[in-house]
């Protein structure tokens, strides 16, 4: 029993040292890096001394580590024993917050925030000094200007700190993500790439991220910048997110006016990734916008395979076909658009209208004849010509999204009365057209 108790009070003192020598270490270095901002506050001088900063970016880079090295955002709440040893929070405020169950545990160094049991953000708190990481980047990179002295132990404490704040940077973009404060996010994530090519190493992820930042926070400079980086590097993003980065780029390319950058940015995104569709239908849009219409048709053939029974698609390429003079493309294409959908009404608008304008054509080309049993012949074929025009305007009135607009039914009307004798039926569907759209009185 006597051991049990020897044990249990060796293991409480050796926590409480533990605590105890944390808390000294933190106050250590505080007070080595306040001293030596004092320094310079006081005579700016002490700036350009090599060791001051050496001396500046342990204190804080050491502050800043003895709190956070042990984080990671798969960290819980029953975690923060085995992280902080022997320390009690000073308090805990839990709260539900819509679907988030939000937990603040502070401590008294640091604040870290919780949501559905997950690290996401935390704050260093009582060290009196703001932006510590910033400053030791600041004292890291001024040391790094002024190691003149071939001081091989030193030079490796800054590739030590380097790396720390490498890490710590990274780690800030992705909390400042998680607390949707995406300015900050996207300026820790640059801070950490800068100091990725100083080292000459690469983070594909984060580079990629830093464009996703600089959109959800609608920061247009910063995103071209960031993407234009990702680009340069032939970076690639993740299987599911495949083209975003091209896609935001185009798009402030847009809302800027900028037409030719908007398309050279699908155009390269397009050899990225040359079978992903969103890209795909943009360039069908930019191509049409520009008035590029067998471009636009060449990548319409590609979303086609792509996406066989989207009508829509063929329906985009009846009209771009009819403009290029290929009309009987256009009507096998919008034939096709009604198989895929048989409630489109822009293709039985345009079928119906096909097969009247033949109509017409073809009783023009009657009252040509002299003879009058050839004029009866043609004129009775171009009859049936028009005919067939009937059920697909019909249907088109039917189906008509902007019922103000009368135009068909007048295109009907026409049809039925020049129709009427050669078809009865269309008496009576005349005549209800008559009431609802009386011919004009001629004076």
């Amino acid at each position: 029993m006597k051991k049990i108790i020897a044990s249990l009070l060796l293991t409480f003192f050796a926590a409480g040292f533990l605590v105890a020598q944390n808390r000294d270490n933190i106050e250590k270095f505080r007070a080595q890096a306040s001293r030596i901002l004092t320094m310079i506050e006081k005579n700016p001088k002490n700036a350009d001394k090599f060791y001051n900063q050496v001396d500046l970016a342990e204190a804080l880079v050491t502050m800043y580590e003895l709190n956070t090295s042990k984080l990671t955002f798969n960290v819980k709440p029953s975690d923060l024993e085995r992280i902080y040893p022997g320390v009690k929070p000073e308090s805990v405020d839990e709260k539900q917050e819509g679907t988030e169950k939000v937990a603040i545990y502070t401590y008294p160094y640091i604040q870290l925030k919780f949501i559905n049991d997950q690290l996401r953000t935390w704050e260093l708190r009582n060290l009196d000094i703001d932006n510590i990481l910033n400053k030791a980047l600041e004292a890291v990179n001024k040391a790094g200007e002024l190691d003149k002295r071939n001081d091989s132990e030193a030079t490796k404490k800054l590739d030590s700190y380097r790396t720390s704040l490498r890490h710590a940077f990274n780690m800030n973009a992705f909390a400042a993500y998680f607390a949707k404060d995406y300015r900050s996010a996207y300026d820790n994530a640059m801070i950490y790439l800068n100091l990725m090519d100083k080292a000459r190493l690469r983070d594909t992820t984060a580079q990629i991220y830093a464009v996703y930042y600089a959109q959800y926070g609608g920061m247009k400079d910063e995103l071209l910048k960031a993407y234009d980086q990702a680009v340069s590097r032939k970076y690639r993003e993740t299987k599911s997110n495949e083209g975003q980065m091209f896609l935001f780029a185009h798009q402030v390319y847009l809302e800027r006016g900028d037409s030719l950058k908007a398309l050279a940015t699908l155009t390269k995104g397009a050899e990225f990734y040359p079978d992903n569709y969103d890209i795909i239908i943009k360039l069908i849009n930019m191509y049409r916008d520009l008035n590029q219409k067998d471009q636009a048709v060449a990548y319409l053939h590609k979303a086609q395979t792509m996406n066989p029974g989207f009508a829509v698609l063929y329906l985009v390429e009846a009209s771009l076909q009819h403009d290029l003079g290929n009309d009987s493309l256009s009507y096998i294409l919008y034939k096709k658009v009604l198989e895929l959908d048989d409630k489109n009404f822009r293709a039985y608008l345009n079928i119906g209208a096909t097969e009247f304008d033949k109509g017409k054509a073809m009783i023009l080309k009657a009252q040509e004849e002299e003879n009058n049993d050839v004029y009866v012949a043609r004129k009775k074929e171009a009859e049936d010509q028009m005919n067939v025009a009937v059920p697909y305007l019909e249907k088109a009135a039917e189906l008509n999204p902007d019922p103000s607009n009368t135009e068909i039914l007048a295109t009907l009307k026409s049809l039925y009365y020049l129709l009427r004798v050669r078809f009865p039926e269309y008496d009576a569907r005349y005549k209800v057209l008559e009431q609802k759209l009386p011919t004009p009185k001629t004076n």
